[in-house]
């Protein structure tokens, strides 16, 4: 027996190849498991991190081509010496849902509980306590068929730092709708701030339509100017604050025209002849 271990370690030291690790490369060559092979090595239980760093440099010494465990050993060393994650704090977060549509539906979750899923009036808002490690989510979605925009934002009430804001607007007609989504969180991944949301709208413009009456008075205003600047010579202005007429009007009474004369030589209607001789023109 002691010459069958003598024999043995003569071919350990022969062949170059540590038992431990002749072992682990074998286990890996018969198709059983990193993990496995590596917990079946001496003083796993006792120094994981140790047993971890040995069986990557036996791999890679002894069989590279189980490269793929000693990658993984390193994968999980490097984990094991990764800093503390910051301790959570307690944290005031508001999630708002806003916009020119009128309502939506509004669902979050905040701090692993859940709320919401009902149509919502626009504005809305919740406050909630949470810690800086909960994920907080809000979505809203407009109904379909509506126009209008909508935001999301979570914000940090003592800081007021908005921690996510989402903005959508509906594409308009049958099927148009907005739906938005914001998160928040040491683990709710890349922050998402999208610009504040556009409250203000452009005027629409108004525009008058002259109704008939109206364009008929303007054209009869024309007409008579016209005619009250041939028969009486008088300027446009003049006769267009009626003293070219008043000058006919005047001057048809002196030849005692009367009525008719006024008529014939103003181009003005019997109301105007009258309501001018009525102002004491005429005679």
């Amino acid at each position: 027996m002691t010459a069958l271990l003598l024999a043995a370690g003569m071919f350990t030291a022969c062949s170059g190849v540590p038992s431990e690790a002749g072992e682990l490369c074998g286990r890996l060559d018969g198709g059983v498991v990193p993990i496995q092979a590596i917990g079946q090595m001496p003083g796993a239980d006792l120094d994981p991190n140790g047993t971890l760093a040995r069986a990557r440099d036996a791999i890679r010494s002894t069989c590279p081509q189980h490269e793929a465990a000693a990658a993984s050993a390193d994968a999980v060393l490097g984990l094991a010496g990764a800093p503390e994650a910051t301790p959570p704090v307690a944290q005031s977060i508001e999630m708002r849902v806003e916009g020119t549509a009128s309502r939506a539906q509004v669902t979050f979750g905040a701090g692993g509980s859940n709320g919401g899923g009902d149509l919502q009036r626009l504005p809305w808002s919740r406050t909630v306590t949470v810690t800086t490690q909960d994920v907080v989510t809000l979505s809203a979605v407009t109904p379909t068929g509506s126009s209008g925009a909508v935001a999301c934002t979570i914000t940090d009430t003592a800081t007021g730092e908005i921690l996510s804001r989402q903005v959508r607007e509906s594409g308009g007609g049958s099927m148009g709708y907005a739906s938005v989504v914001c998160s928040s969180g040491q683990f709710a991944g890349p922050r998402t701030v999208d610009p504040p949301l556009a409250t203000t709208t452009a005027a629409k413009p108004t525009t008058t339509t002259p109704t008939r009456k109206t364009r008929d008075a303007a054209d009869a205003e024309s007409d008579r100017i016209k005619s009250c600047m041939v028969k009486t010579g008088q300027t446009e202005a003049q006769c267009r604050d009626r003293r070219g007429e008043s000058k006919a009007v005047t001057d048809s009474r002196a030849v005692g025209g009367g009525l008719a004369a006024c008529i014939d030589q103003t181009g003005m209607t019997e109301a105007q002849c009258r309501a001018a001789s009525a102002a004491g023109l005429g005679g």
